[in-house]
């Protein structure tokens, strides 16, 4: 089976994040709610400093996830979001977006930490290494 491709270029949604910074905010629009979790996970608190912070390179070990139709688009037929996950520090992050060809407009749709569970930095770095802290419950003695 063929391994999923992305809808859009990355660097080109990079270069719109860049050009919004640099020329105008509008080229590059939130979905109401994205704003709250780049706040929330992230400390990103305005729209500027979500896309500096995607233009200037925050966006670590970039991995593409997949690529799917925007559930929520009112467009017929609906845009395809590409998916992404991403390293910042010891965060693992998620970033999904797509292209409004009727606005010519990038669309964040999604920013947040890929588990919502929110790792402590300790327990990523150990599973980074290899190490897990799962707890194995076959090993489990109940108190003997």
């Amino acid at each position: 089976m063929p391994k999923p491709r992305p809808e859009y270029d990355i660097n080109e949604f990079l270069t719109a994040c860049y050009e919004a910074c640099e020329i105008d905010l509008s080229r590059v629009a939130l979905e109401i709610w994205v704003l709250d979790k780049a706040s929330d996970h992230f400390n990103l608190k305005t729209k500027r400093a979500l896309l500096e912070f995607i233009a200037n390179g925050g966006l670590e070990q970039l991995e593409f996830i997949n690529s799917a139709d925007y559930r929520l688009s009112k467009d017929i037929p609906p845009s395809k979001c590409d998916s992404y996950k991403f390293i910042s520090g010891f965060i693992e992050g998620y970033l999904s977006f797509y292209y409004r060809k009727a606005s010519k407009r990038w669309i964040i749709k999604s920013f947040h930490r890929l588990d919502d569970s929110y790792e402590t930095t300790i327990s990523l770095a150990i599973r980074k290494a290899g190490l897990s802290m799962e707890y194995d419950k076959r090993t489990e003695t109940n108190g003997k």
